[in-house]
Formats: structure tokens, sequence, C-alpha cells
């Protein structure tokens, strides 16, 4: 591919970010509820919190490696690739997924004042992954 692929834009990336939170959450907490955990507890916050952080790591870094897109992302038409357009690579989506530690920092203000200062669409976690996102139907499909 010969021309970088356009950023998709701020809103329907953060709903699809949302939508996946919720996934993550469900799969964590819902089997821990069912099993009889109080997840309200607060001595079980530490440990939920850890699961949370270790499934969303691994929700992202999967599917957006094996798929190039996550069930919210799907849901609004989006997907990761890396820079070039290409499909996104086991390293880029590793150190894409990996620098959300950071990118979440101050309830993801980190990545939205990466994202707005930038203006090319890139959090931290694309930048030094050499990803972006766009929408699925453009031509970096």
């Amino acid at each position: 591919m010969s021309e970088t692929p356009s950023p998709a834009p701020f809103l329907p990336r953060t709903a699809a970010f949302l939508c996946d939170q919720v996934v993550v959450l469900v799969l964590v907490v819902g089997p821990l509820a069912v099993a009889g955990v109080d997840v309200l507890a607060p001595a079980n916050r530490t440990p939920i919190f850890l699961a949370l952080m270790g499934a969303a790591f691994t929700y992202h870094f999967l599917l957006e490696w094996l798929f190039g897109t996550t069930l919210g992302k799907r849901g609004f038409d989006l997907r990761v690739v890396a820079d070039d357009g290409q499909p996104l690579g086991l390293w880029g989506s590793f150190v894409r997924n990996a620098l959300r530690l950071i990118d979440g920092l101050g309830y993801w203000t980190v990545a939205t004042v990466i994202l707005f200062y930038r203006g090319d669409g890139k959090r931290l976690g694309d930048v030094l992954g050499r990803t972006l996102v766009v929408r699925a139907t453009t031509d970096a499909r």
C-alpha cells in the first residue's frame, strides 16, 4: 500500500473502547459473581483489579493481533493496522497494548492528551507500536 491510511475519528474509537471495557468486565466479574465471590468487598478490589488488567491486555492483544479488531471496534467498523496499512503483527499488538498501562493513567487522560496534541490519531501505544486505528471500510482493510 503506497498511501498512509487515515486515522479513525476520536468518538467512535472511544465508544468502541468503552464497549470493549464492558466485555472485559463481564468476562472477569461475571464468573466471579456467579461463583459467589463478593466483587464489591474492599478485600477483593486489588485482586479483581489485577484480573481486569490482565484480561484487558490479553483480550485486546490477542483479538487485535489475530483479527485486527475487537468486539467493540468491530461494532464501530474500526480495526487496528500497522502504520503502512498492512495487517497488525504480533510485536505491534504487544507494544500497543502493553502501553495501555501508561496511556490509561488518569482515566485515559494521558492517551487523550497525546491523541489531541499529536493530531494524527495516535496514542503512545500506537506511536511506539507503529500502529493506527482506522475505519475498517477504508482501503486499509
